[in-house]
């Protein structure tokens, strides 16, 4: 299944040996700005309280990257133009209209983009140890309490969804600070499934949002009471997950490996993983492969476990090489992680799921 529609696609440049968030933050530090670069699920947040994470189609939008432009005193021409960006930030075709309808604004929006990029710039996966980094950006109130430390409840969002709640008002005088923290690869096994490359990019923030896990089958790890009435030593249970999805390669799953049912609207594709059988496994090339753990209920995408890449599953190579013989195209022989673009199949939902039950980060 191919690409649908090219209009628009955004090409980074590289050079050889630069990923794409090199690429993209140089375009926005000199000045190269298109509000496409943006139309990407490159970010991830990670939750303080439950170490859940998601991708983020607009990591920019996020309370951390509002508080990291307050603690730098970023300088808005007028508090109307700031209202107006992080409004715009809810959709790419709003931001889209935004950038074109308010070219007063383009130069100081464009170069908080650009400041936030530096910042997001050294975080995602650490080329010497693979460990993946992420901006943590604490504000504290008037009586010295951080983001997490508060008396009441976690800023939290309820079940799988990992709907955003709140919104990105903040006092401009309270102090912040921002480190770099590293997710051990060990602890939070999931993020070994990111990568940054010449195709895909990972932006990280550890962020005060609550994001919930909760299955059917009690291993979803969740915020159940308030900071108040936990006990000094007490743990959480059940396993984090990273909520992302695939862009799947149709010509190497075998028949009947994956129904679909067609949209009426565009005549799309959409993947039903309602049967997909405990074991079954998907290949992602040199990125490892994920297999799953059980499959998609009406409220819960599948859920799947990572490991890192041993060899390609024959089958799928065999496959993938009779589609090269006689289509005579070059095919690829693996799924990936879904970032941007528009496809004829949706992509599909999923949950990676850690396998450790003690995730944790330091400081760096």
């Amino acid at each position: 299944m191919g690409f649908v529609n090219a209009s628009g696609t955004v090409v980074y440049k590289r050079q050889n040996g630069h990923t794409t968030k090199d690429a993209l933050v140089e375009r926005w530090r000199h000045n190269q700005r298109n509000p496409m670069d943006l139309e990407a699920f490159s970010g991830v947040e990670v939750s303080l309280c439950t170490r859940n994470a998601r991708r983020l189609l607009h990591i920019l939008k996020c309370q951390t990257m509002c508080n990291y432009l307050r603690g730098m005193s970023f300088q808005w021409n007028s508090e109307e133009g700031e209202s107006a960006y992080f409004a715009a930030l809810k959709c790419p075709k709003t931001f889209r209209r935004f950038w074109k309808s308010h070219p007063e604004w383009r130069g100081v929006v464009g170069d908080a983009i650009s400041q936030c990029m530096d910042a997001l710039e050294e975080t995602g996966i650490n080329d010497d140890n693979c460990e993946l980094s992420a901006l943590l950006v604490e504000s504290f109130d008037n009586e010295g309490d951080s983001d997490g430390e508060s008396d009441g409840e976690c800023n939290r969002v309820a079940s799988v969804r990992f709907a955003a709640q709140g919104s990105n008002s903040v006092s401009r005088y309270l102090p912040v600070e921002d480190w770099i923290v590293t997710l051990f690869r060990s602890e939070h096994t999931w993020s070994r499934f990111l990568e940054d490359s010449e195709e895909t990019l990972t932006m990280a923030i550890v962020g005060a949002t609550c994001l919930d896990f909760e299955d059917t089958k009690g291993v979803g790890r969740r915020c159940s009471q308030p900071r108040r009435h936990r006990e000094a030593g007490s743990r959480y249970t059940g396993f984090p997950v990273l909520q992302t999805s695939l862009q799947l390669n149709a010509s190497i799953l075998k028949k009947d490996f994956l129904p679909y049912s067609k949209i009426e609207k565009g005549n799309r594709i959409k993947w039903n993983a309602d049967e997909l059988k405990k074991g079954t496994k998907f290949s992602l090339g040199n990125q490892g492969m994920l297999k799953v753990v059980s499959s998609s209920t009406r409220c819960c995408p599948a859920i799947m476990e990572w490991s890192p890449a041993r060899c390609e599953l024959l089958a799928e190579v065999k496959d993938a090489g009779v589609n090269q013989l006689l289509l005579g195209k070059n095919v690829a022989r693996h799924h990936k992680e879904y970032i941007r673009g528009k496809w004829e199949a949706d992509p599909l939902p999923i949950l990676v799921l850690s396998k450790s039950t003690k995730p944790l980060f330091i400081r760096s």
